[in-house]
């Protein structure tokens, strides 16, 4: 009596599956029919979406444009003769070829072309782009990744169906 009962509801559930679960997929996966570049500048600006402005953040975009100073603005120290020809004497002095041990790294643009150099490797070395958002080889692994795990979702469900029909038909 219990067999009887566990092959009716291995039964019930099977045919609920059924139900949500086709065997074959309804439509084709997508393919990718852009080329790499328009896919890429998709995805930039799919990670560029969040800085939109948008109604909500219109006042506070506003305020950001007109409150907030930058800070190579604010460490600018204003020269007086004294101090231009000092810098002019100490960068003649200056070898005109040499190696550079030190760069000082006070200086807005040495430190911004620096950052830049590291976020170009970061980006090649872990596919990313753009404030280390996922890039469009991330994506397509994934992409990848997530199909295959599918398909072995559908052969199990699949399995279980095979292994559920003896069942259905011992008790009918």
């Amino acid at each position: 009596m219990a067999a009887l009962t566990a092959a009716r509801n291995i039964s019930r559930r099977t045919l609920l599956l059924r139900r949500h679960v086709s065997s074959t997929p309804s439509s084709a996966p997508p393919t990718f029919s852009l080329p790499p570049s328009k896919l890429r500048a998709l995805i930039s600006l799919y990670h560029q979406s969040g800085q939109f402005i948008t109604p909500k953040s219109l006042d506070k975009a506003i305020d950001n444009a007109f409150t907030e100073k930058e800070t190579a603005l604010l460490r600018a120290i204003p020269y007086v003769v004294g101090n231009l020809k000092a810098e002019v004497s100490r960068r003649r002095s200056l070898p005109k070829f040499g190696q550079v041990d030190e760069i000082d790294s006070s200086e807005e643009g040495m430190s911004e072309e620096k950052n830049r150099r590291v976020s170009a490797v970061f980006e090649a070395l872990y596919g990313t782009q753009a404030g280390r958002n996922p890039g469009l080889e991330v994506l397509q692994d994934t992409w990848a990744s997530n199909e295959q795990r599918l398909q072995e979702a559908e052969s199990e469900i699949q399995e279980a169906e095979s292994e559920t029909k003896p069942a259905r038909e011992q008790s009918s």
